[in-house]
């Protein structure tokens, strides 16, 4: 690999992040379901943990913390309640 490729494939993986969430049933509340964020959304967000958040957390809590790393400066995202803490190093 050439080290331009090699150089852009290192600074994508720092600042991209990834989310995944458990395929929802039918009748689970969509409020508890687990989901991990991988990746350190350039150097925002420290990994190598499990962060546990109060049942019924918004989800859109989570997506308005990530747009703010981006940002993106909005006070409300759906049904957010705020921004989610311990994401940050």
């Amino acid at each position: 690999m050439d080290p331009v490729s090699a150089n852009l494939r290192r600074l994508l993986a720092e600042r991209d992040w990834t989310i995944h969430q458990a395929a929802q049933a039918v009748g689970v509340d969509e409020r508890t379901l687990k989901g991990l964020l991988a990746g350190r959304g350039g150097k925002t967000i420290q990994t190598g943990r499990h962060v546990r958040y109060e049942k019924r957390t918004p989800l859109n809590n989570l997506f308005l913390s990530l747009l703010e790393r981006m940002d993106v400066q909005i006070d409300r995202l759906g049904d957010s309640t705020g921004k989610l803490d311990r994401l940050t190093t």
